[in-house]
């Protein structure tokens, strides 16, 4: 029979001596069978999305892109699409693009991963760069914000 192994409730991780940490394995393994029941939980109980605001906008530089490639999201990438890629916004998000120097926006949904270079914030598609006007550039100073 193994002695009973009491931890500490920290927030700290404390090393364990090599036999505690085949035991805690073993012991964390195991599966428990819970029997379901019904949830109390509504969707007027839980907490709401906030509405974007001026705290949920970011500013950097724009990039485009027009390669064939498949897209993160699974989709293969369309040029004339109004998609962009984002490090880390969710796919399927819509954000509002807005040129700072010439005042033109579009809103376009996010559906790749990047861009990779470091400076930049998002990668649009070519229509979507085509309209903001900095595709002769390249490149642009853009304010994004989310969009509902």
């Amino acid at each position: 029979m193994r002695p009973f192994l009491a931890l500490p409730l920290m927030a700290t991780l404390i090393p364990l001596p090599v036999q505690a940490q085949s035991y805690v394995r073993s012991w964390n393994t195991s599966v428990v069978a819970i029997p379901a029941r019904p949830s109390s939980v509504t969707t007027s109980s839980l907490p709401q999305r906030p509405a974007p605001s001026a705290a949920h906008a970011m500013a950097g530089i724009a990039s485009y892109y027009w390669q064939s490639q498949m897209t993160s999201s699974g989709e293969p990438f369309d040029k004339n699409a109004m998609t962009a890629a984002h490090r880390t916004l969710p796919l399927n998000t819509r954000v509002k693009v807005t040129h700072v120097e010439n005042g033109r926006s579009v809103i376009v949904r996010i559906n790749d991963r990047g861009p990779f270079k470091p400076g930049r914030i998002v990668d649009l598609s070519d229509r979507a760069a085509e309209i903001l006007g900095f595709k002769a550039r390249g490149l642009a100073q853009v304010r994004m914000e989310l969009v509902r």
